[in-house]
C-alpha cells in the first residue's frame, strides 16, 4: 500500500503540472486567434493577388497555424490526462486516511 506522504508529493506535482500547462494553454490559445487571423488575411492576400510571394506567405501561415493548434491540442490532452491522474490520486488518499 502506498504511503499518505508519497500520495501528497505525487498529488503536489501533478497540480503544480496542471497549473503550468494551464498557464501554457492559455497563452497557446491567444496565440492562436492571432496566427489565425494571420492565416486568413494571408489566403485572402493569396486569392486576390496573382502574386507567388503572396501564395508562399498563405502556405507558411497555415503551417504556423497547423503547428499552433497541433500545440495547444497536446496541451489539452495533456491537461486531461493529469486531471484524471490527479482525481485517481485523490481517490487513493480517501482510501488510505
Amino acid at each position: 500500500m502506498i504511503s499518505h506522504a508519497l500520495l501528497r508529493r505525487k498529488l503536489s506535482k501533478v497540480s503544480a503540472e496542471l497549473r503550468r500547462l494551464r498557464e501554457e494553454l492559455e497563452v497557446v490559445e491567444h496565440q492562436l486567434v492571432y496566427v489565425t487571423e494571420v492565416a486568413e488575411q494571408a489566403e485572402t492576400r493569396s486569392i486576390v493577388s496573382d502574386d507567388p510571394t503572396a501564395s508562399h506567405e498563405a502556405r507558411e501561415a497555415t503551417k504556423d497555424l497547423t503547428a499552433t493548434t497541433r500545440d495547444r491540442d497536446a496541451k489539452r490532452a495533456r491537461i486531461e490526462m493529469l486531471e484524471a491522474k490527479q482525481d485517481e490520486l485523490l481517490d487513493k488518499m480517501t482510501k488510505v486516511t
